[in-house]
């Protein structure tokens, strides 16, 4: 079953755990993956990551999914995430766009959130937020 997520509050998707490349967190769903989260009524979506330790990389990526094959795709992914920091990642209608980080587009009424690992381990949090 999918997970309702509102505008009025956000969601912590992974929370803060050191993750290793080949290893995968998920809160429910398949690894590495968010499961399933309905969108009921909002435009856009906003995707913290937060990162507090990294010795590998963390891509985190906004999958839709399409109702008539079943299938995800993706809608914005970030760059390979290296170093400690924060990172916003937006969908929104009339966005400015700007490669790997923010897309003119609307979240679907399905989409999850997906991150992969690699080369070494990452300590983060992916946190989400639907807008209006």
């Amino acid at each position: 079953m999918a997970n309702p997520v509102n505008h009025d509050f956000g969601v912590s998707l992974f929370p803060s755990g050191s993750q290793s490349a080949g290893t995968y967190y998920s809160a429910e769903g398949p690894p590495n993956t968010s499961g399933n989260l309905n969108n009921y009524s909002c435009r856009g979506l906003k995707v913290y990551i937060n990162i507090t330790a990294a010795t590998g990389t963390l891509t985190v990526t906004i999958q839709g999914f399409d109702v008539a094959s079943g299938l995800y795709y993706t809608i914005l992914a970030s760059t390979a995430l290296a170093s400690t920091g924060q990172t916003l990642l937006t969908v929104y209608p009339n966005a400015t766009v700007t490669a790997n980080v923010s897309i003119n587009d609307v979240i679907p009424e399905t989409f999850r959130i997906s991150m992969a690992v690699a080369g070494g381990n990452i300590t983060a949090t992916v946190g989400a937020c639907l807008i209006v």
